[in-house]
């Protein structure tokens, strides 16, 4: 997808959740486990629109977003159901990502590690 028509579609998503607010029950949480980085509209419908095309599990995406897999859990939930509402269904396909050495292989990029590694003798 090019720049301008992801751009248009996080503003239709944005105009969506505007008009079409989550109903909350006073009083109650919204899940155990959710994990402590709220993930914001970009980023929920880039989840729903990573995860379906290649299958990606979600420890990959929970890291690189560094949030919780149950987070990831509800991106996705929230984004299929607002996609194919906006008429932008996502397509899927035969592809499973794993680990995300292999998400930034398909992106075409490689991680970083965080520490060098180490020699053994």
């Amino acid at each position: 997808m090019e720049a301008p028509a992801w751009s248009e579609l996080q503003q239709c998503y944005r105009r969506y959740l505007t008009d079409h607010p989550p109903i909350t029950i006073p009083g109650r949480k919204t899940g155990p486990g959710l994990g402590s980085c709220y993930l914001s509209a970009s980023d929920r419908s880039l989840v729903g629109v990573l995860k379906a095309p290649w299958k990606i599990h979600n420890p990959p995406l929970a890291a690189l977003l560094g949030t919780s897999r149950a987070r990831i859990t509800e991106a996705v939930h929230e984004a299929n159901r607002i996609l194919d509402a906006l008429g932008h269904p996502i397509p899927r396909s035969a592809i499973t990502v794993t680990t995300a050495d292999l998400l930034a292989a398909i992106a075409g990029h490689t991680l970083i590690p965080d520490e060098p590694a180490k020699n053994s003798k």
